[in-house]
């Protein structure tokens, strides 16, 4: 199974959020209905970068740098 890192961003003050899944779009489907608390308040979203990973570990290790100020300067 592939697994994806994704980055959303609020279409609604440009907040980010940073997260992994085997189904991008399902999951930016289920962060536009609400139902994640972190990502409520600040719908709708848009994704801005997904990148395929071949394990569910090694998206989770990009997921992680992705969350550091190194991280956050690579998707700048």
């Amino acid at each position: 199974m592939v697994y994806w890192v994704y980055v959303l961003e609020s279409l609604k003050g440009g907040f980010r959020y940073i997260g992994s899944t085997h189904d991008v779009a399902h999951r930016l489907d289920r962060h536009n209905a609400g139902l994640y608390p972190p990502t409520k308040e600040h719908r709708p979203w848009k994704v801005i970068y997904k990148e395929e990973h071949p394990t569910r570990t090694s998206a989770n290790r990009k997921e992680t740098y992705l969350k550091t100020g190194r991280g956050k300067d690579f998707l700048k």
